[in-house]
């Protein structure tokens, strides 16, 4: 039931075919289908419930109060563009991947800096709004919704936000820069729209990925850059803190334990990437109040994670020879059946020999067994790691992550039926 709740869930999320018609009779005769209670993504948007409490907290607009190490560069901010004398003076310049922060904390300095001066802070995303002109619209909008947002060429729209700005604290956060097309006028502009007015330049904070725009290195532009800022991928542990900050501002206490952190955290620290496990975070937690569970569960998150991060199409699952599909097929109804994120390799061992018995077909001793289980590692349908704290003596632990456990499995038993020509129980 669970597997098919999930397949309609992700029909309707991604607008695909997920059945063949023979399939889709086996939905139809379901009884829970039948009677208006299947899970459908109706039932994801979320009513506070047993899990989430806050779902804002989850937001990409949600700017959380701390930003767990983000710390030193916040400080820097706010130690180089606020000077002394309460006035903001000097532009910063934030590069990174996606998913380090960059938005966040730009966002969360205006924010702090403006409950201690009067300050007046835009914000203006450049993959939105590619051109000078049109950014410089939408900063003049946000000054004052008098102007007309058209019309003006971009050197009236300059002298409609002097006028404006005049001895104002303004700060203006242009996000995306290497989407803005014709960047380096406008920049320039108003790095300078002091000089011969008197008026007070605006501070700014320019944003990109990984690639510096051409004329942000231009000898005219990249001086009045007083503060250079470079984010590097989050660590497990720093991914880790983050989840355990959101988790409390938005989940249910008892509704998760750090065992689930930790399994989001070890897939998302692969790319470093925080957006990205908030993201498992929150769609697992959704999984779990369609499910109508009490808490999150390792199978939870591995529906998130196929999500975000797909395992190796059916072909692949399908092209694995015989003793890696049972041995896959032993991992899966483990994990399945429990509530571990983590199955010791005894267990996973003593399941095989079970399967073999029950297909008729001859194990395989422990070292043939090993290189199959380095074989599924390597081609990323298992994970492993030497277990540590809490478990007696040493020994392999295996998870899937790519994947729930239970489609896996379900795949197998069908595909391992046909291939042995054994009828299911």
């Amino acid at each position: 039931m669970l597997l098919i709740n999930f397949l309609l869930i992700m029909r309707k999320l991604f607008s695909i075919p997920l059945f063949s018609a023979a399939d889709e009779s086996i939905i139809n005769k379901d009884p829970l289908s039948q009677s208006g209670m299947s899970l459908s993504i109706g039932m994801l948007r979320h009513v506070p419930g047993r899990i989430i409490k806050n779902e804002e907290s989850f937001s990409e607009s949600f700017i959380p109060e701390h930003l767990p190490h983000r710390e030193k560069e916040l400080k820097l901010l706010e130690s180089t563009i606020i000077s002394r004398s309460g006035q903001i003076a000097g532009n910063a310049y934030i590069m990174g991947r996606p998913g380090l922060g960059k938005t966040a904390l730009s966002l969360r300095f205006a924010m702090n800096i403006s409950r201690e001066i009067e300050v007046k802070y835009l914000h203006v995303n450049c993959r939105k709004y590619r051109t000078s002109s049109l950014v410089l619209h939408k900063i003049i909008k946000g000054l004052s919704s008098g102007l007309p947002e058209r019309g003006l060429s971009l050197q009236e729209a300059l002298m409609a936000f002097e006028d404006l700005v005049k001895e104002k604290n303004i700060l203006i956060i242009l996000d995306e820069i290497g989407y803005l097309r014709d960047g380096g006028d406008l920049i320039y502009s108003l790095f300078r729209i002091s000089e011969g007015s008197g008026t007070r330049p605006p501070a700014m904070i320019l944003i990109s990925r990984e690639w510096t725009p051409d004329y942000l290195l231009d000898r005219s532009i990249f001086p009045f850059i007083t503060t250079k800022i470079s984010l590097e991928p989050y660590n497990k542990e720093e991914i880790l803190d983050i989840l355990r900050y959101r988790a409390e501002i938005g989940l249910v206490s008892g509704s998760y334990d750090d065992s689930i952190l930790l399994m989001i955290a070890e897939v998302a620290a692969r790319s470093g990437d925080a957006r990205l496990a908030l993201s498992m975070l929150h769609q697992s937690a959704m999984f779990a109040e369609a499910d109508k569970a009490d808490k999150i569960t390792p199978e939870h998150v591995r529906m998130a994670i196929s999500m975000d991060q797909p395992l190796a199409d059916r072909r692949a699952l399908m092209s694995l020879e015989l003793h890696e599909k049972l041995l896959l097929l032993a991992i899966s109804s483990l994990l399945e059946k429990s509530s571990d994120a983590w199955i010791p390799m005894g267990r996973v061992e003593e399941e095989y020999k079970m399967l073999c018995e029950a297909y008729g077909v001859a194990p395989f001793k422990h070292t043939a067994l090993w290189r199959r289980i380095k074989s599924l590692d390597k081609t990323g349908f298992i994970t492993t790691r030497r277990s540590g704290k809490g478990v007696k003596g040493q020994t392999t632990l295996i998870s899937i992550e790519g994947a729930p456990s239970f489609s896996i499995s379900s795949e197998l038993k069908k595909d391992l039926s046909i291939l042995l020509k054994i009828k299911e129980d």
